[in-house]
């Protein structure tokens, strides 16, 4: 019967339909350029806490800097003290915050002692 040949086969493992889209490629790393100050995302925040309290970012980064080279970033808050640390994922998944902005550990590690 020619309507039975017409009809596509329903053979298991044939994909009927348009060819599936290739999924995009990871986003490269960006690498942290940073402000003289060392700031590098305002208005955003990332990672885990690594302390209740510093008084500033470069305190921060001190702290995150002696927790090894994983810890890239650190998201500081003005207002309540709180010290993230923030490795390379962290600062690709970062959330737009009031509250904290993103340093990096390098430029601030960098800028000690100037």
């Amino acid at each position: 019967d020619a309507l039975a040949d017409a009809q596509p086969s329903a053979t298991p493992g044939v994909r009927l339909g348009p060819p599936a889209a290739q999924e995009d490629p990871p986003p490269k790393p960006t690498p942290l350029v940073a402000s003289p100050d060392g700031l590098v995302f305002a208005g955003f925040g990332c990672g885990r806490m690594i302390s209740m309290s510093q008084p500033d970012a470069r305190s921060c980064a001190r702290v995150a800097r002696a927790r090894g080279p994983q810890v890239q970033g650190v998201a500081w808050s003005s207002s309540s003290k709180l010290c993230l640390g923030c490795n390379e994922a962290d600062l690709q998944q970062r959330q737009g915050s009031a509250e904290y902005d993103v340093y990096s550990v390098a430029a601030l590690a960098g800028a000690e002692g100037h």
